[in-house]
């Protein structure tokens, strides 16, 4: 009798025969109505409805370590030696934080409706909304005490806050892509539709673990550390992130197409005139440059749907492209060279580095400096080294 062996409290769920879940329930202390138990007037344990399907008011006094029933308990393990519904206990059952961020371009009010439906088919779910990347990143740190799975439905921007929170602990990380460009999801195989990829997370029989990028940052006396998930760079990338952020309207409408034009802007007109003040260090090799950039999955982002890498050579662990300085007669070439997927390295003026382990850059004045497409600000210096197994990951077949 699987009522009999109940620990209370607990959290349980009632599901359907048909595997819909009838409710989140939650074990709390409740007496049974009187003359409701033969003998010892012992104190049961009710359940209250949680889940979208919640019935106000509605409580099941559940048997608690006694082989008494109220009349309550002797419907509810009828119920379930019948095979209508099923108890699971905590343990059988996930929790699962959704972050989702609502300006992102392709965030609507009824995906995230049907992602939730989606997920509390088969566990129980609470959503967040985050005013900031700082409670974004708050909200999943807090999110690993209680959740199996932490999910962000967004862009690269909400992947990336999230999983600040979330590296180096035993919570994994879900993506539900809502946003531009969602290289993660791409690299990880996630379905770009929401409610396919809910189920994906929903089916979901274990995590892949990977390595990120920790990158401590430097500016006067303040020392920060922040995780890149699929990128970074110092220099010529973080300054076009900037430039693109700063016209909202066109990075939502246009997407790559407004990362192409902010890019070229940026290359042709500013950023011929900078002279080399980040000097650039690794194991044996250094280099006085205007620009660095790391890469450590598959590819370092997408041009619509085309990849774009630092190398034809996949980073082992890390892949750092060095630039001494960006002249205007230059340019075309490099354009077609990532394009076409040639080698960076044949341009003058680039270096590429492989097999990269840590690198250190020291800027005079203050470099730009971006992670996974997201500005971190300026910094004097900077560290990169490579941080092993220390993300847990929800997805298809990873090329992470």
């Amino acid at each position: 009798d699987h009522a009999a062996r109940i620990q209370m409290p607990v959290l349980y769920q009632l599901v359907r025969e048909n595997g819909h879940l009838l409710g989140n329930c939650r074990i709390t202390e409740f007496p049974c109505p009187a003359g409701g138990i033969t003998g010892g007037g012992a104190q049961h344990e009710a359940i209250a409805f949680t889940g979208d399907q919640r019935k106000e008011g509605l409580r099941w006094p559940v048997l608690e370590d006694s082989l008494f029933f109220c009349w309550w308990d002797r419907a509810l393990v009828a119920l379930h030696r019948t095979g209508r519904i099923q108890l699971y206990p905590a343990s059988a059952m996930d929790h699962i934080v959704v972050i989702a961020n609502p300006v992102a371009s392709q965030f609507t009010g009824g995906s995230h409706r049907d992602v939730m439906a989606q997920l509390s088919k088969t566990q129980s779910v609470e959503a967040i909304w985050p005013s900031s990347a700082t409670e974004a990143t708050a909200a999943a740190a807090d999110a690993t005490s209680k959740a199996s799975i932490v999910v962000a439905m967004g862009g690269d921007g909400m992947v990336h806050h999230v999983s600040q929170g979330l590296v180096g602990t035993e919570t994994a990380l879900g993506i539900i892509p809502a946003g531009t460009t969602n290289v993660v999801a791409r690299l990880l195989q996630i379905p770009s539709r929401p409610v396919k990829a809910a189920r994906l997370i929903a089916r979901s029989e274990g995590t892949t673990t990977i390595g990120v990028a920790r990158m401590t940052l430097r500016r006067g006396t303040t020392e920060t550390t922040h995780y890149g998930v699929f990128a970074c760079g110092l220099g010529l990338d973080a300054e076009v992130v900037v430039k693109a952020d700063s016209d909202p309207y066109r990075k939502y409408r246009f997407g790559s197409i407004h990362y192409a034009r902010t890019a070229i802007g940026v290359g042709v007109r500013t950023f011929p005139s900078r002279r080399p003040h980040l000097s650039v260090t690794t194991d044996g090799q250094m280099m006085e440059a205007t620009t660095a950039l790391i890469q450590f999955r598959d590819v370092y982002s997408y041009f619509g749907k085309m990849p774009l890498r630092l190398s034809r050579r996949r980073p082992a662990p890390m892949t750092v492209l060095v630039m001494e300085r960006l002249r205007r007669h230059r340019i075309p070439q490099i354009t077609i060279n990532v394009l076409a997927g040639r080698e960076l390295e044949s341009v003058k003026g680039i270096e590429v580095w492989l097999r990269v382990e840590r690198v250190e850059v020291r800027a005079d004045p203050p470099v730009a400096v971006q992670a996974d497409g997201e500005s971190l600000g300026m910094v004097d210096q900077a560290t990169v080294d490579w941080f092993p197994d220390s993300l847990r990951v929800v997805g298809g077949q990873s090329a992470l």
